[in-house]
């Protein structure tokens, strides 16, 4: 019996897995490129109270000032493991390429909750790059998503290249 044939199918085995790992990082890099946005929003349609992941809350104002509780870091900053409270102030702002976002400048902290160990993505405490205290300002920034039905906002958490998405929808409806 020759071995021609055996390795036919071995060299195509291995092409085909490798195709399907190609396609699949495709999928993976694509999920990661295009965030969820709108084309317009309104600034009445922000306003009112969001609550997010593990009941973070958000409370935009007609006159521009947020109010935040329990609001976890944005990027990197939510490895830290501050869950922040405390007052600021948000605007629109149009970005080139995905619409409006709602920035939000957290400009006095009133409350800092430390947590570590209740969720996988968080870095635990004495990391290299966890901060023994919580910050004294943070701001964030939330994209605008309508495919569900209603506005909602939602901001990345964690690392950029393996990005977490804290959904936040409205509280007050």
């Amino acid at each position: 019996m020759s071995r021609y044939p055996a390795l036919v199918w071995v060299v195509a085995l291995n092409l085909a897995l490798l195709l399907l790992l190609v396609l699949s990082g495709c999928v993976l890099v694509l999920r990661n490129v295009v965030p969820p946005h709108v084309d317009a929003v309104e600034s009445g349609e922000l306003l009112g109270t969001w609550q997010g992941w593990e009941h973070s809350l958000i409370t935009l104002h007609g006159d521009g000032t947020a109010e935040f509780t329990a609001l976890d870091g944005y990027w990197f900053a939510f490895d830290e493991g501050w869950r922040l409270s405390g007052t600021g102030t948000w605007e629109i702002a149009e970005t080139e390429n995905w619409g409006p976002e709602v920035h939000v400048a957290g400009t006095e902290i009133t409350g800092a909750v430390e947590v570590f160990d209740d969720h996988p993505l968080r870095l635990p405490k004495g990391h290299d790059w966890r901060s023994d205290e919580p910050p004294e300002e943070e701001s964030w920034v939330f994209g605008l998503d309508r495919e569900r039905g209603g506005l909602r906002l939602w901001m990345y958490m964690s690392d950029p290249d393996a990005r977490h998405i804290n959904w936040f929808d409205r509280a007050d409806a």
